[in-house]
């Protein structure tokens, strides 16, 4: 699921030399999986971008989630697109419309009001992630199914959008 590939990408992006060598990582079956010591890497792509996320984040007050910003970045475009972060919509734009930096600055502010939202009605910071790609309604979503991410809510959530919306999928599980 998206949470846990942008959760990889993050931590190897703010640690490459210790890569989850033996890390842990529960999954939503309530199994322990060990994640094997394996090179990966962000492309330049996406790393071309890091002073201007940085920038960005330190603006928005949260420098802390650089790494998870450019883990969002990844799975959004793989910073093979103007619209790197794939905002245009949360800006009231349509798809595809803002460059790289403006693209950033929407993304990173996005994603802050997602946390402040998600902090402000108790669902975990996981939630938060998965917000960034279905929209804020998610989080009142999860709230009424214990505030806790889980792939399974985060599946049903996607399957209603899509049936409600009348198109064959909703953003990405």
């Amino acid at each position: 699921p998206i949470v846990i590939i942008i959760a990889v990408i993050a931590a190897f992006v703010s640690s490459p030399f210790s890569l989850f060598a033996g890390a842990e990582i529960s999954s939503d079956d309530g199994q322990t999986d060990t994640v094997p010591a394996v090179a990966m890497n962000l492309p330049e792509s996406v790393l071309q971008y890091k002073p201007i996320v940085e920038k960005e984040c330190t603006e928005q007050g949260i420098p802390q989630y650089v790494d998870v910003i450019l883990a969002i970045m990844m799975q959004e475009s793989g910073g093979r697109v103007a619209d790197v972060m794939q905002s245009s919509a949360s800006a009231g734009l349509p798809n595809n419309t803002l460059q790289p930096e403006a693209s950033i600055k929407q993304g990173v502010k996005y994603f802050k009001s997602i946390m402040d939202s998600a902090a402000s009605k108790g669902v975990d910071f996981d939630t938060s992630i998965q917000a960034y790609n279905y929209g804020i309604g998610f989080l009142d979503y999860v709230k009424g199914k214990g505030g806790a991410y889980s792939y399974q809510i985060a599946s049903q959530f996607s399957d209603e959008q899509a049936k409600k919306l009348g198109v064959s999928r909703y953003g990405d599980k």
